[in-house]
């Protein structure tokens, strides 16, 4: 009974576990989705000046690891990808006024 008792334990954590790695994906589709949708909506010059913006961070992020003052490294990558997004986009619209 006690052996029974202690694999539903186990059991329960691990189901915990995976529920919050699935809703954490879930939120962080749902804002990637807003972000482009955002982006969708914006002129080529907003854009533009967005993808400026981005990479400006990127070098600062960049910056700061090198001299060990970044606390969130997952921050690099987050922009990275944003700057793609915002590539993208500009593709996708240029491609569109053709």
């Amino acid at each position: 009974q006690k052996k029974h008792c202690a694999l539903q334990h186990i059991s329960f954590h691990v189901n915990v576990k995976l529920f919050r790695k699935q809703t954490w994906k879930a939120v962080y589709q749902m804002k990637t989705k807003k972000y482009v949708e955002d982006l969708r909506a914006k002129s080529a010059a907003e854009l533009a000046q967005e993808l400026v913006a981005a990479k400006k961070e990127l070098f600062n992020l960049r910056f700061q690891n090198a001299t060990n003052q970044l606390d969130n490294t997952a921050r690099i990558k987050e922009v990275r990808k944003n700057i793609a997004r915002i590539q993208t986009v500009i593709t996708q619209k240029e491609k569109a006024a053709q």
